[in-house]
């Protein structure tokens, strides 16, 4: 547990970071919504993917709700070819004994942590609407460090 009750809130350091992680657990993960729209037949070689997300979270009575928004064109010379955009709700509990979890803990780990839960989903998801727009698959990078900007 990270602290009790009666304890002032704890600070944000790696050791009670740490605590906190291992006091989480995922529970769903929902795609709430998801668009596409190809602006060319087929998109022209040597295009670049540029993908972008945001992160935000809404509190909940036993944890929180992790909201990543992805955002990808296909561009090529700063003209856009296609874009997708897609909306993922990652629902997590908390398993601790203070009452009322401190912001700062929850947005450290929507800036370091909750990327590697979403990343496979938003690979999927885009992977799909590619094919959907009878484009050929590209090759989504894996994850390796992410920093975002948190709402």
């Amino acid at each position: 547990m990270i602290h009790n009750k009666n304890q002032s809130k704890p600070v944000c350091d790696s050791e009670n970071f740490s605590l906190f992680m291992k006091s989480l657990q995922l529970v769903s993960i929902k795609q709430e919504r998801g668009s596409f729209e190809a602006k060319v037949a087929n998109p022209e070689e040597n295009t670049s993917v540029n993908i972008n997300t945001d992160a935000s979270w809404e509190k909940r009575e036993s944890g929180f709700d992790g909201i990543i928004e992805v955002k990808v064109e296909l561009v090529k010379l700063e003209r856009i070819l296609g874009e997708i955009s897609g909306l993922f709700r990652l629902t997590y509990n908390w398993d601790c004994e203070y009452e009322a979890y401190p912001e700062e803990f929850v947005t450290r780990f929507l800036e370091q942590n909750i990327h590697f839960n979403a990343w496979p989903y938003m690979r999927e998801f885009v992977q799909g609407c590619f094919q959907r727009m009878g484009w050929s698959p590209v090759v989504i990078p894996l994850l390796k460090q992410r920093v975002v900007m948190v709402k």
